[in-house]
């Protein structure tokens, strides 16, 4: 991924911080039909989908950071009994919920990973890869030494 130049890595903060791409224009001091054609880049876009990721994943650790709590909330309400039957039951049912939920998705990606992992090993078809971003590779590094290694396997599944 190249580098970008400052009005470009300006614009995609702008666009992160702004609700509309004419905002985001008019705040950096670019024309929206500029800024718009630049979206359409490709290297423009990989830049501004990872500073999105990145938002996004600010915003879900401090989601998770205040889980605690929350169950702390529900938990208190819970139990106090000069709350009110609904509201009790409601809290319940919401902890009841959120737990069984944790527990299926936990299950689904260990399922999931277990799939992969035998997919792999009977080497029948090339592994599923999902290529990040920010350069990872999931369960591709794990089979092919390099990025250029695992694309001459996929081009080869794909041709035969």
């Amino acid at each position: 991924m190249r580098a970008l130049s400052r009005k470009k890595s300006k614009a995609i903060l702008a666009l992160l911080e702004n609700r509309t791409v004419g905002d985001a224009a008019e705040s950096t001091g670019i024309g929206q039909s500029t800024l718009f054609r630049w979206m359409q880049d490709h290297n423009f876009k990989r830049h501004y989908l990872q500073a999105k990721r990145k938002v996004i994943d600010q915003a879900i650790t401090q989601l998770q950071n205040m889980c605690g709590d929350a169950v702390g909330v529900l938990k208190q309400i819970m139990l106090d009994d000069t709350n009110p039957s609904t509201s009790r039951i409601a809290c319940a049912k919401a902890i009841l919920d959120q737990a069984l939920k944790g527990f299926e998705l936990e299950d689904l990606a260990t399922r999931i990973d277990t799939l992969g992992k035998a997919i792999i090993q009977k080497k029948e078809i090339p592994a599923i890869a999902i290529k990040y971003l920010d350069g990872s590779i999931d369960w591709a590094d794990r089979i092919f030494p390099n990025e250029e290694e695992f694309h001459k396997a996929v081009d080869r599944a794909f041709k035969g």
